[in-house]
């Protein structure tokens, strides 16, 4: 990895503004450090760690006139702290084998952000495998075992993005698109949001169907037949809202995105909302709205949230 890449994404990591995927290796690499084996000896590392503090301590000296020797310390320490996370970003890429399973329990979503810049929201009792190999191959290959997935594809017309499953299989260049696969009741369904996708049997290949946008077709896994649909998808992705108060509306977004939306005291049925949004909307977009037309602000802290008052008290 060049030198000043990873300058850039240490850099990153300590302003906040990395993109998932560097912060992920970063994080795994920071609590799986000390049981990596990095080729130093104790004593070798007690002075890695003191060039490491001197570093940053001098990188708030802005004087220009301080003495040289302070700054020739500043890139040694950068260099020690580079090669460890050299050392780390190779362990964590070496052992982190396998596809990648991602699965979601009653009333539970999660939005996972793929290396290639697609997004997947999972609904409730889902899961999606996404093979190990996925940022190498020609193809982007991702199985949806079982449940529901919104799938919102990064365009990238050579390396074709594949959804397998028990039962059609779905190819798209850059698209939007609801899958529905369920084992137990042998049945499975497709909605394109936007785009165009061809879908397929696993065992016929060359019979395919061409889906674009607004389009819908079914496969009933039991006797093999399809069936398209002339309307717009049951739309049960969506998000919506008829004059709930606040305590509704937190009860229903902590369900489906799995977080803690709590809401200041005397707001919860204070304030009333209607309104309607789409499965792959962001959380933070939803919120900003909602705190918009009832003139509250969201603060964050972790997984936490809470709607408070945007008007100063008096």
């Amino acid at each position: 990895m060049h030198i000043k890449r990873i300058k850039a994404i240490i850099k990153n990591y300590l302003d906040g503004t990395n993109s998932a995927t560097e912060k992920k290796a970063l994080d795994s690499w920071l609590s799986s450090v000390e049981k990596l084996p990095i080729p130093h000896t104790p004593t070798d590392l007690h002075d890695i760690k003191k060039a490491i503090w001197a570093g940053i301590e001098n990188q708030h000296i802005t004087n220009d006139a301080r003495p040289m020797t302070k700054r020739i310390i500043l890139w040694p320490a950068l260099g020690a702290a580079v090669a460890l996370i050299v050392i780390g970003f190779f362990a964590v890429r070496n052992t982190d084998r396998g596809p990648h399973t991602f699965t979601t329990g009653k009333g539970e979503s999660k939005t996972i952000e793929l290396v290639d810049g697609s997004v997947v929201t999972l609904q409730e009792n889902t899961q999606l495998i996404v093979a190990d190999d996925f940022e190498k191959l020609a193809d982007r290959n991702v199985r949806l075992v079982e449940g529901e997935a919104f799938f919102r594809v990064h365009r990238n017309p050579e390396r074709p993005f594949r959804v397998a499953g028990s039962g059609m299989q779905t190819e798209v260049l850059g698209t939007s698109f609801i899958i529905r696969t369920s084992i137990k009741d042998a049945a499975w369904s497709i909605w394109v949001k936007s785009g165009k996708v061809r879908v397929s049997k696993p065992t016929k290949a060359s019979e395919t169907y061409t889906l674009w946008a607004n389009d819908s077709l079914t496969y009933a896994l039991d006797n093999d037949q399809i069936g398209w649909v002339d309307r717009e998808f049951d739309g049960s992705m969506v998000l919506s809202f008829k004059e709930n108060n606040l305590e509704q509306i937190a009860e229903t977004i902590a369900d489906r995105y799995g977080v803690v939306l709590t809401i200041e005291n005397g707001l919860e049925r204070k304030h009333k909302f209607s309104g309607e949004f789409q499965s792959d909307q962001p959380l933070d977009e939803i919120l900003d709205m909602i705190c918009l037309a009832t003139g509250t602000q969201q603060i964050k802290n972790g997984n936490t949230i809470m709607l408070r008052s945007s008007i100063p008290q008096q």
